[in-house]
């Protein structure tokens, strides 16, 4: 019986060293394919200074909405938030969204997409070109803004005869991602009803201020009983 009770005894210990053995190769391949998030920012730094310039480059901030992928112990793929000074958690994927925030004295602008993405792969390699089309070429090169200034763009719309406004002409800056490039969008309320109003609506060239389009268009609230 002393002996049965040994070979169970020693099969039991072996089990329980074999899983440790196990979780250790484990825990160290996961954290050999990890990183320690300021490596993973140096790289996002240098690949967004070479595609922006060093000048332009001083203006984008780290935005602490940035993410990457990874896989947990239990093989799930999995999203967590990329913090300073931290390391990466689980077997690392890839950091596909890691965000830069444009803060430029020449474009402050309300409603407009000021994000610029950085994204790399498991090895920290860019996955693909870092999309700067949403930035004015005057910024990237470091030159006085050659766009209209609000003064100039009041007077090309009071020139434009249009009807009569039943509130505040509303102007606002938009991107045309199909043609990369940026237009002022301008509505002028012509009729207020409960849950719509109908606006002429103008495009403007924000260079040199030319009708690009001109129409009306009946304009529905959300979430309107």
């Amino acid at each position: 019986m002393f002996l049965i009770g040994s070979k169970k005894s020693y099969s039991n210990v072996n089990k329980k060293i074999f899983f440790l053995i196990v979780l250790f190769f484990v825990s160290i391949t996961l954290k050999s394919q990890s990183y320690l998030t300021d490596d993973i920012l140096k790289k996002a730094n240098n690949s967004l200074r070479e595609a922006v310039g060093d000048y332009f480059f001083s203006y984008l901030n780290f935005d602490d909405n940035s993410f990457y992928q990874y896989i947990d112990k239990k093989g799930n793929v999995k999203w967590a938030r990329l913090k300073k000074g931290k390391r990466t958690k689980g077997k690392f994927l890839s950091a596909k969204q890691i965000v830069f925030s444009c803060k430029h004295p020449d474009f402050e602008y309300d409603f407009v997409d000021k994000r610029v993405y950085v994204n790399l792969d498991s090895s920290l390699n860019l996955v693909e070109r870092i999309d700067i089309e949403r930035i004015p070429k005057f910024l990237l090169e470091n030159k006085k803004s050659n766009w209209l200034n609000r003064t100039e763009l009041n007077q090309i719309i009071d020139n434009q005869n249009l009807k009569k406004s039943v509130r505040k002409i509303n102007l606002r800056l938009e991107f045309d991602s199909k043609k990369n490039e940026y237009y002022w969008i301008v509505f002028n309320t012509i009729a207020i009803f409960d849950c719509y109003s109908d606006e002429e609506i103008l495009h403007l060239d924000p260079v040199t201020g030319k009708i690009q389009k001109h129409f009306e268009e009946r304009q529905y609230l959300t979430h309107c009983n």
